[in-house]
C-alpha cells in the first residue's frame, strides 16, 4: 500500500469496448515488478478471455493527474481506470476514513479469500461504489491486483514492549495510517515521523536511520523492502544499523488495487463483454496474489542470507496493538456515519464467517 500510493494506472476502452482493441494506460508499464507484473496478468487474462487486443500506453498521453482520476471515471471522461485508494486520489478528508478499510488498510484479520468474499457477496463493493461515485454517472468497482499484507517494519535491534513504553528516550518510528493510529493509542510515549507513502519515502527512511532520527520504519512488504533498502540502496539499511525485520501483518493482512469503470459506459456493454471484464479482473487478482506470496518467502530468505533477523512481533506487543486497533476503529466510527457503515458491514461478515469456521473445525 505504501509503495503504490503515488502510482496510478489508466485504462480506456476504444469504440465502447465492442470493437477489437483496448488502450491500457499504465504508470507501472508491464515491466517485471510488483504492480507491473499485475498489470500484465490483467492484460493477458483479458486478451485470452475476450480476444481483444490490449494496447499499453503511458498515462502522460491522457494529461490526467491521479487527483483527477476517480472524478474523470465517474463523469465519463475516462471509461476505466486501475487505481489505488489513497489520499491523493480521494481529494476529500471525509473520504479518507470512509475507505481506509478497503485496499489501503484492513486491520480486522481477513485473508484474501475472505476479503474478496466480503467485497463480492458481503456488500463491500456496493458500499465502495457508493462512496466513490463523486456525483457523476457512478462507478463499477472490481478488485484487480492483490498484494500480501504489510510488514511490521525494519528495526534497529530487537523490539520489546518496555522499549515502546519508554519515555527517555522515546522510541521513534516512521509509519502512518491505521498502523500509526493504533500504535499511538497503545504506546502513547512513542514518537512518530509522519511520511507520505511511496517511492519518494526511500530517501527519507535512509536519512532517518543514518542520522538516528528513527529507530524503525514501516514501508511495504518483504519483496519491495529488500529491493528498496538492501539490493540497490547505498548505503543499505544494514550498514545503517538495522538488524531486525518484523513480518507480522497485523495492520493490513492483504492489500488490493481496484478497477474503476464508468457505470454508464459499463451498462452500454453487452452482457458477454461485462462478464469477460469481471472474469479477467477476478483471475488477475488471484494470479497476482499467488505470485506475490511466493516472492515474499524468497525475499525473506534474502534478508536472512544478508544477516538480518526475521521475527514476528512479541505477543505482548501484538495484544496491545490489536486492542488499540478496536478502540481506534470505534472512535472513528462514532464520528463518521459512513465509516460506521463500512465497519459494521465488515464486522457482520466476520461474525458470519467465524460461525462457519467453528462448524468446520468441530
Amino acid at each position: 500500500m505504501k509503495l503504490f500510493i503515488t502510482l496510478v494506472l489508466f485504462i480506456t476502452f476504444v469504440s465502447t469496448c465492442q470493437g477489437k482493441s483496448i488502450e491500457l494506460y499504465s504508470a507501472f508499464g508491464t515491466e517485471p515488478n510488483t504492480l507491473g507484473d499485475g498489470v500484465q496478468e490483467f492484460v493477458d487474462q483479458l486478451e485470452d478471455i475476450s480476444r481483444l487486443q490490449v494496447r499499453v500506453k503511458t498515462p502522460a498521453d491522457l494529461g490526467i493527474g491521479q487527483a483527477e482520476l476517480l472524478q474523470n471515471v465517474a463523469n465519463g471522461t475516462i471509461d476505466m481506470a486501475i487505481f489505488v485508494l489513497n489520499i491523493q486520489d480521494r481529494g476529500s478528508e471525509e473520504l479518507n476514513v470512509e475507505i481506509d478499510l478497503y485496499g489501503e488498510s484492513f486491520p480486522l484479520g481477513l485473508q484474501l479469500e475472505e476479503y474478496l468474499s466480503w467485497h463480492y457477496d458481503g456488500g463491500g463493493l456496493a458500499i465502495l461504489e457508493d462512496i466513490l461515485k463523486n456525483d457523476g454517472d457512478g462507478v463499477v468497482i472490481l478488485p484487480v491486483i492483490a498484494a500480501p499484507g504489510q510488514s511490521a517494519g525494519m528495526f534497529k535491534g530487537e523490539i520489546t514492549k518496555a522499549r515502546l513504553e519508554a519515555t527517555s528516550p522515546p522510541f521513534k518510528m516512521r509509519t502512518f495510517g491505521f498502523g500509526q493510529l493504533a500504535m499511538q493509542e497503545a504506546f502513547p510515549n512513542m514518537e512518530f515521523r509522519n511520511a507520505i507513502p511511496g517511492l519518494s519515502g526511500i530517501a527519507d527512511i535512509l536519512d532517518g536511520f543514518e542520522t538516528g532520527d528513527i529507530e524503525a520504519a514501516e514501508f511495504v512488504y518483504p519483496q519491495v523492502d529488500f529491493d528498496a533498502f538492501m539490493s540497490s540502496a547505498n548505503p543499505n539499511i544494514q550498514q545503517l544499523g538495522v538488524t531486525h525485520y518484523y513480518i507480522t501483518a497485523w495492520q493490513s493482512p492483504v492489500t488490493v488495487q481496484y478497477l474503476a469503470i464508468n457505470k454508464k459506459f459499463f451498462n452500454r456493454l453487452n452482457e458477454k463483454r461485462q462478464n469477460q471484464i469481471r472474469l479477467a479482473a477476478l483471475a488477475s487478482t488471484q494470479d497476482s496474489h499467488s505470485r506475490l506470496l511466493l516472492k515474499q518467502g524468497e525475499s525473506l530468505k534474502d534478508f536472512q542470507d544478508a544477516g538480518i533477523f526475521i521475527r514476528t512481533l512479541p505477543e505482548d506487543i501484538l495484544t496491545e496493538l490489536l486492542a488499540a486497533t478496536d478502540i481506534v476503529l470505534e472512535n472513528i466510527a462514532s464520528d463518521n456515519p459512513r465509516f460506521k457503515e463500512v465497519l459494521n458491514s465488515v464486522k457482520s461478515y466476520v461474525r458470519t464467517q467465524n460461525t462457519w469456521l467453528m462448524l468446520v473445525a468441530a
